[in-house]
């Protein structure tokens, strides 16, 4: 339960510091993004492993939070750590409001990767039985 409330925290941080680290311009240019992102390489580099971080924590906390409702059916999972696990979405919401085009990038890297490796997992424990 508290490895899901870390991984929502620091997950929620690095999200943010990537979404305000790379900054999107309206109209959109390609050419000023790309020599934004050359003539700031650190905060470049940092903003691409925090992101990184927060759509792998963010992608574990959806697998969990639908694996666990799906043991909640079943009667075998935690109420608490579930919760902890959907207010996610919470975390999406925010981030939307910070920046709406770097977490919508972010967002549908978390639910398709989130998702995807859930049913691995799941057609593992399949073949497994």
């Amino acid at each position: 339960m508290f490895k899901h409330a870390a991984f929502l925290i620091i997950g929620y941080l690095s999200a943010y510091l990537a979404c305000t680290w790379v900054p999107v311009q309206h109209p959109f240019q390609m050419s000023e993004f790309i020599m934004m992102l050359i003539l700031n390489p650190t905060k470049s580099f940092f903003s691409m492993i925090l992101f990184t971080i927060g759509f792998i924590l963010h992608a574990f906390l959806i697998k969990s939070a639908f694996s666990l409702t799906y043991k909640m059916i079943r009667n075998e999972g935690n109420v608490l750590e579930a919760a902890i696990s959907y207010c996610v979405f919470i975390n999406f919401y925010i981030l939307f409001q910070i920046g709406f085009w770097q977490t919508l990038v972010l967002a549908t890297f978390t639910v398709l990767f989130g998702l995807a490796t859930a049913n691995i997992q799941r057609t593992a424990l399949k073949k497994a039985l």
